[in-house]
């Protein structure tokens, strides 16, 4: 799901512009700050954000189409490797040469020597758990 930009800036100006219009006539703030200047750049504002989801949205899609793409290519190297096993076996050079691990390379388990229990105390100081 695109996520898409909001801006509060916006929101605030419109408000702004529904607490000014019934005032239009009487501003005076000079020539740059009149209520349709404030208006053109709001709507232009908006227009900025519009394209700014609209690439939001095609930057998804992209990634989407992207994510799939590599999903589908991991899954063929996989079985391009398992191919080569099953064609030359697993303890083959050519196994080794496409990134796999041979058989006769891979390290045997060690097992661990048992830790041997300490013997109770009879101490009557010593700590208990």
């Amino acid at each position: 799901m695109a996520r898409h930009r909001k801006s509060k800036v916006i929101a605030e100006a419109e408000a702004l512009i529904a607490a000014l219009r019934p005032l239009e006539s009487k501003l005076d703030f000079g020539k740059s700050l009149t209520l349709q200047a404030y208006i053109a750049k709001t709507d232009a504002t908006r227009g900025f954000l519009a394209n700014l989801n609209t690439l939001i949205a095609q930057l998804e899609t992209a990634r989407n189409a992207f994510t799939t793409s590599e999903d589908e290519l991991g899954d063929l190297s996989r079985r391009m490797r398992k191919g080569v096993l099953v064609q030359f076996g697993s303890d083959s050079s050519e196994l080794e040469s496409v990134g796999g691990v041979r058989t006769s390379d891979r390290k045997r388990p060690s097992r661990r020597p048992d830790e041997p229990n300490p013997a109770p105390s009879n101490d009557p100081t010593a700590p208990t758990a």
